[in-house]
Parts: C-alpha cells; sequence; structure tokens
C-alpha cells in the first residue's frame, strides 16, 4: 500500500482520538499487527479496508483511492459505484485494485 495511505490512516485515526488498541480490536487484530500496518512493515489486505474505512467514517476510496482514472467525473462515477456496491454488500474483485 502507498506510503500515501499509510500517512492518511494515521491521521484519520488520531483525528478521532483512536488508539491503535481500539482500532486493532475492531479490526480484529492485534495492537502489534495494526502498528505493522500502518508503518508498512505488513500490507494491508483490501478486506480491511472497508472495514477501516467505517471504523473511522471515511469512504474507502478516501483511505486509498481504488481505482486509476485520470478524470475527475470517471473518479466520481467510480466512487458511486464503489459506494452502491458497499450499499449491496457486493463484494469488489480484487483485480481490479
Amino acid at each position: 500500500m502507498p506510503k500515501k495511505c499509510l500517512e492518511l490512516i494515521r491521521t484519520l485515526r488520531r483525528e478521532k482520538n483512536y488508539s491503535q488498541d481500539y482500532v486493532a480490536n475492531k479490526l480484529g487484530i492485534s495492537q502489534k499487527a495494526y502498528s505493522e500496518i500502518e508503518s508498512g512493515k505488513t500490507a494491508l489486505k483490501y478486506e480491511l479496508i472497508y472495514t477501516l474505512a467505517e471504523i473511522l467514517n471515511v469512504s474507502a476510496d478516501k483511505i486509498c483511492q481504488v481505482n486509476n482514472c485520470s478524470t475527475k467525473e470517471q473518479i466520481e462515477k467510480n466512487q458511486k459505484l464503489i459506494e452502491l456496491l458497499e450499499q449491496n454488500k457486493i463484494p469488489i474483485p480484487k483485480n481490479l485494485f
């Protein structure tokens, strides 16, 4: 995961005054495992991005863009599609990341 995404996760967590232990508990992992995710030592699985987004009360796309589009219009369309898939609990294929 890009360093920029990891820094944003840390910033969002701190803004909410959540400890690593709190977020880790919500994710169902240890504090050490979560710390290693934030530091980039361990990869954050895409499945956890959505849970983490819920915990931090942001869209998954805010944490790390799921698309590689260059136009604002296309990014907005993709975000709406992602939200629709999430609302209907439809998994997003991993090959689209």
